[in-house]
């Protein structure tokens, strides 16, 4: 054996001989020595918040609907317009609806011709029934010429009312008309808001036809979605802190009413919040809603005593000195 082979197996030897360390762990000489300063948990009592998601909406919102055939002729308001009790929204052009008011005005005016003469006759009746009873009396005339005079007055009488008769109906007709023909011009029931608008200028519609949504301009409510675990938890009159992201509105509200039942569809059930002071506030906004729940023990850790690993988040724990 040579020597370089000799100093080889020397080599081997002594690498042989090193201490062994188990996998993923550092020798103590290798590991650094680095001051810290040791904090001592205590129990703390804290408040916590459980937070739920609503939208805003109005108290009293109107669907107004066509009440009768025809076209669109003018739209007056557009979405998001702010509008008066009574103020005219739009009109409908309904001809049918103006033949039959012209035709009822026009037989209620050969009706009052026919009721003015009728009661011109009876007139001319009366007078005339007077003078004969006078002649009568002093043997001027028979009794029979007498009697058909008076048969003439009553026929007079009965022409009169007749024609005031015909008059009358005919006036309750052209009312009826005239409310149909009315039903054309569409007005804001109350004062408000333009949600939407479902139809345009020139639009054919019929009895029944979506025209606009208005909102009443009166406070808001916020209807928010709870799980069913609390269904039998929450009450009327409970108190819900609100915050309005959009507009960044802090306020809170009471449950003023509880909708039945729970949407299978996601687990949940509806809640109408009160918003106090937000007459103007657009109806739709998201809204946030925080419920408070009991005090409870916590421990709190600063956060510049977590440690971040990649997506592991954890503390480092005093164990005998190390």
């Amino acid at each position: 054996m040579n020597i370089f082979s000799l100093l080889i197996c020397v080599l081997l030897l002594l690498q042989g001989c090193d201490e062994k360390i188990d996998p993923g762990r550092v020798s103590e000489a290798d590991e650094k020595q680095v001051p810290v300063t040791l904090l001592t948990l205590q129990p703390s009592l804290m408040g916590t918040e459980e937070e739920f998601v609503g939208t805003v909406e109005s108290r009293d919102r109107a669907v107004l609907t066509a009440r009768s055939s025809g076209l669109v002729a003018r739209l007056e308001v557009r979405e998001g317009a702010r509008v008066s009790k009574d103020q005219r929204l739009l009109e409908i052009s309904d001809n049918a609806a103006a033949e039959q008011l012209r035709a009822a005005e026009a037989a209620i005016r050969v009706v009052e011709r026919h009721a003015a003469t009728a009661r011109v006759n009876l007139t001319l009746a009366e007078q005339t029934e007077e003078r004969y009873r006078q002649l009568l009396t002093a043997e001027a005339v028979t009794p029979q010429e007498y009697d058909q005079i008076k048969a003439e007055l009553n026929r007079s009488r009965q022409q009169l009312a007749a024609a005031e008769a015909e008059l009358e109906r005919g006036q309750a007709e052209r009312d009826i008309v005239h409310r149909t023909n009315s039903y054309n011009h569409v007005t804001a029931p109350f004062s408000g808001q333009v949600v939407t608008v479902q139809v345009k200028q020139g639009s054919t519609v019929s009895p029944g036809t979506p025209l606009l949504v208005i909102d009443r301009a009166d406070a808001r409510q916020a209807r928010i979605k709870l799980p069913e675990r609390l269904l039998g938890e929450m009450t009327v009159g409970t108190t819900l802190n609100l915050n309005v992201p959009a507009l960044q509105l802090e306020l809170s509200g009471d449950v003023s009413q509880i909708q039945g039942g729970s949407d299978p569809g996601n687990r949940s059930f509806d809640v109408i919040v009160d918003m106090p002071g937000a007459d103007d506030l657009p109806t739709g906004l998201f809204v946030r809603a925080r419920r408070p729940l009991p005090a409870e023990e916590l421990l709190l850790i600063p956060e510049t005593a977590i440690a971040m690993r990649g997506q592991l988040t954890g503390v480092f724990k005093e164990q005998q000195g190390k």
